[in-house]
């Protein structure tokens, strides 16, 4: 046995293995032994204080910490163990960037609570919800900012000539810039929508040959449910060059129908074709914004023209309750006997 643990194996005896393995399992024991004190002991006691902060980066702490306390268990294993200067270089470099990697993750997971504490709060005050393109694309800026921020650490000290590298850059700088300007737009489209605001998350708006309900503003798109249910990702740069509509910014929908009769309909009949279409605005109250109205419009060429108007509260399924209302007009005007009109003409004869 004692020839065994002084084998050698990889530079180390099995002895020396073997207590490195034990130093990474109690690191792992003592991890998950702290992460058990910070769910019920620690949260507990910051649940009592006045201010949310204390909550906020303790509950970010919890998993960067238990994956620091292993990562530090792995190092001191490492430690112990004796490898060739190559290979102790090697693992140096791995180490360092394994903490930049920890500490620029706790970093990301503690701004965006914070951001999404305090600037939830301001957009709920007044916006009405938390969850708004301003905490989003803040929360979206600084975690690349921060990850960026991250990899030139880790980079420069593993010794990357971090400025060297940057310096580089600058060759071919044209190009990457011309490769990038569709990116860059859309952030700068993304900065646009949230300063001026055109639209928010749940607004019905049509731009170019797309009608539908937004569902998420980001950084460099936007997410538009369209009213057949598909979802279309539009480039924000996209909205800067056309014009949006936006039905959600007024109170209601205004709904016009022109219903045309032959000339042959009666004005008893017309005034039977003026009350079917106000009782039909009558049942359906619950969906207008307004009284319906109904009256004889004109009196073409070919028909007897009737205008229907009615304003629709805004609702994603205003589409569903058009059809439900153009289709109760068409079932009580055929049981009443009205007829459509059509374009035609009368060719008359005369014989000589």
């Amino acid at each position: 046995m004692n020839k065994f643990l002084h084998s050698e194996f990889f530079h180390n005896s099995i002895e020396n293995w073997l207590i490195a393995l034990g130093i990474i399992l109690c690191a792992i024991v003592f991890a998950r032994l702290i992460y058990r004190i910070i769910n019920f002991i620690v949260l507990q006691l910051t649940s009592r204080t006045h201010t949310k902060l204390d909550d906020i980066i303790v509950e970010r702490l919890r998993k960067p910490s238990v994956f620091g306390i292993i990562l530090l268990g792995l190092w001191s294993a490492f430690e112990y163990l004796q490898f060739t200067p190559k290979i102790d270089k090697t693992i140096d470099k791995a180490f360092t960037i394994l903490t930049v990697f920890v500490l620029t993750w706790l970093i990301v997971r503690i701004t965006n609570e914070l951001l999404k504490e305090f600037l939830g709060a301001y957009s709920l005050k007044n916006y009405g919800s938390t969850d708004t393109p301003l905490v989003r694309v803040s929360q979206q800026t600084i975690t690349t900012l921060v990850w960026g921020m991250g990899i030139v650490v880790g980079l420069n000290n593993i010794g990357f000539d971090v400025g060297a590298l940057i310096a580089g850059l600058g060759i071919g700088g044209l190009a990457f810039a011309l490769a990038a300007q569709h990116t860059i737009k859309n952030m700068f489209g993304g900065a646009v929508l949230f300063f001026d605001k055109p639209f928010e998350v749940g607004d019905r708006i049509i731009i170019d040959e797309f009608d539908g309900v937004v569902t998420d503003i980001g950084i460099r798109r936007t997410i538009v449910r369209t009213l057949e249910g598909r979802l279309v990702t539009i480039p924000n740069g996209f909205f800067s060059e056309k014009a949006i509509v936006n039905f959600s910014k007024g109170p209601f929908e205004r709904i016009v129908s022109k219903i045309s009769l032959v000339y042959s309909t009666t004005p008893e009949e017309v005034e039977t074709a003026i009350v079917i279409l106000q009782e039909i605005g009558k049942e359906k109250r619950e969906f207008l914004a307004d009284d319906a109205v109904a009256f004889l419009e004109n009196l073409s060429a070919y028909s007897l023209d009737l205008k229907f108007i009615y304003f629709l509260k805004l609702r994603l399924e205003n589409p569903r309750i058009r059809t439900e209302i153009n289709t109760e007009i068409l079932t009580r005007f055929n049981h009443a006997g009205l007829k459509f009109a059509y374009p035609t003409q009368q060719i008359i004869v005369e014989k000589q």
